[in-house]
This record gives structure tokens, sequence and C-alpha cells, in this order.
């Protein structure tokens, strides 16, 4: 399957690969929740641009909007019925304990259903004048520290009215398989000799 055709994913859905999979299985059957959050002080925010770079965010990448619901395999992706939104509070005059116990309440409240709302939260709560925190939370099933990473770079970017880098390949290139020209032979070569080394680690 080509891109073009994994691209269709937002009307015809699109296959989990195993490791999004398996993030998927602990979420639905385990106590367990793999929400990935990263917060920050701030001052000076405005609570209005946050929202609306985020929500641009979003919007440019299908995989943040996808619900995902059990198959015949497995999971599949299906778009959201409900996109995500940031969620926000004003807990002014609260102490630090009870701050943090309002946002662990907000981010880590396990749901039955695996969708877009539950997988990518950013949560703005002003503590004080013209202070808030800020968390990102995006599920480990979604993304890992890397593409996190890049994800609060765009919402930064779009924050500050700047046009956010862009990618040479996307998520749906990668699982169509290597770039035009590259043979899988020849990167199979490439990796097992990039990593023959490993086998003399502890």
């Amino acid at each position: 399957m080509g891109s073009e055709g994994l691209g269709q994913h937002m009307s015809d859905g699109f296959p989990v690969v195993a490791n999004m999979e398996r993030y998927l299985l602990a979420e639905r059957f385990t106590q367990a929740t793999y929400l990935v959050p990263f917060g920050f002080w701030t001052k000076g925010l405005d609570p209005e641009r946050l929202r609306r770079a985020f929500d641009e965010t979003v919007a440019a990448h299908p995989i943040l909007r996808t619900d995902f619901v059990a198959s015949g395999t497995g999971f599949a992706g299906r778009p959201a019925t409900d996109w995500p939104s940031m969620i926000e509070f004003d807990w002014t005059g609260a102490d630090d304990e009870t701050v943090r116990t309002w946002l662990i309440a907000a981010l880590f409240t396990k749901s039955p259903e695996l969708t877009a709302r539950n997988f990518v939260k950013t949560i703005c709560a002003k503590i004080g004048e013209d202070r808030h925190i800020i968390v990102f939370s995006l599920h480990h099933g979604l993304s890992d520290g890397m593409s996190a990473s890049i994800y609060m770079r765009e919402i930064a970017a779009r924050y500050n009215g700047e046009p956010p880098a862009t990618a040479d390949r996307t998520y749906w290139d990668v699982m169509a398989g290597p770039p035009t020209g590259v043979q899988p032979e020849e990167a199979r070569r490439f990796w097992t000799e990039s990593l023959a080394a490993l086998h003399d680690l502890p």
C-alpha cells in the first residue's frame, strides 16, 4: 500500500503498527495509563493564542485526531468523532499540593475509550496573576520523546506566529515502506552493519 492509500485513513481507517498496538492493549486491559506529560510554569502567557496554536497543530496531524477501535486483527485507527481541545482551569489561590493533585486527576484518570480526546491533552491552568501551568501530554502509543519534542516545538512556533518546521517524510510515508530508490536489501545491510557492535554490549 502506498502512502497515498494510507492517507485515505480519515475515511477508511489505517493499520496500527506493533509498537502502537502494545500500548493500546496495555491501556485497554490493565490499570496503568501511558500518557507522557511535559509541564511548564509560565508568566505572561496568552491562553487564547495557545488554544489556537494547539488546535492548528491537531488539525495538521491526522494521528492526533484519531480514535482507536478493536478490529478482527487487533486495533484500527478511525477519524475522531470529537477532536482534542485545550482544557483550561482557574486554580488561583490553590496551594502547590492541591494543584499537583488536581493536575494528576486531570491527566491520569483512565477512560475505557481509546480516543483522541483521551490520548492528546493540553492543560492550561491559571495559578496566579499572569501565571499559568501548561502541560502537554501525548499517549505513548502515539509518540516517543523525540516526536513529543517536535510536537511541542510546533505548538510553540504557531503560538509565536511562525511557520512550524516540516518533515521530509510523514507517518504515512514510513508505513508505506522505504523512501523511493531505497531497496529493502540495502536498508537491511545498512542497519546490520551499523548495529553490528551491539552484540558486544552487556
